[in-house]
């Protein structure tokens, strides 16, 4: 029973492992390029003060790469114990 479900996960898990580094590179990579945006009016000088709706779109991009890192992380441990039990 344990050969099967280990069976069973494996390959859902390496399919993550070959998408993993795409996923955490690609959340981490939103996440900088949001705050990037919420900075660009002090670190540019003359620049015009970031309207409101850009900086709300920033944080619920920060938000989102957040939530989809978790869910993503969340799914592999929970894989990773399933094969332990």
């Amino acid at each position: 029973h344990v050969r099967q479900r280990q069976g069973d996960i494996l390959p859902l898990l390496k399919g993550a492992a070959d998408s993993g580094g795409s996923v955490l590179s690609d959340t981490r990579l939103a996440s900088k390029l949001a705050f990037d945006a919420l900075k660009s009016d002090i670190y540019t000088k003359g620049a015009p003060k970031t309207p409101q709706a850009a900086k709300d779109v920033a944080y619920a991009l920060v938000g989102a790469a957040a939530e989809t890192r978790r869910r993503y992380t969340a799914f592999i441990t929970q894989s990773a114990e399933a094969i332990a039990r």
